[in-house]
């Protein structure tokens, strides 16, 4: 079936009452010094808030475990955050998942 292009409305999405969904990503990294600053920067660079965090580390194996609760607000952004934070120096694996209420 042919388009008729002349019949085609340009359309935009208000950004404004996007609502944001809270997805969990756990971060696995080397532990090292400044390692949770580097990872909020990364997540604060994708203009994504943070509502939740804790941390932790294996002393032993010196792995440190990161849960993170973002708001999202597309797909998009959610690629973007997650490139970002496999960027950062000493991560080693990143899950997110949406969170159940």
């Amino acid at each position: 079936k042919l388009i008729d292009h002349s019949r085609l409305v340009e359309a935009q999405w208000d950004m404004k009452h996007v609502r944001p969904h809270n997805v969990a990503i756990k971060v696995v990294a080397r532990d090292r010094v400044g390692l949770l600053r580097d990872i909020t920067d990364a997540i604060s660079q994708e203009n994504a808030s943070i509502v939740d965090n804790r941390s932790w580390v294996d002393e032993e194996k010196k792995i440190a475990v990161l849960r993170f609760t973002v708001q999202i607000i597309s797909k998009e952004q959610m690629t973007h955050v997650a490139a970002r934070i496999r960027r950062v120096s000493g991560v080693t694996g990143l899950t997110p998942y949406v969170r159940s209420s």
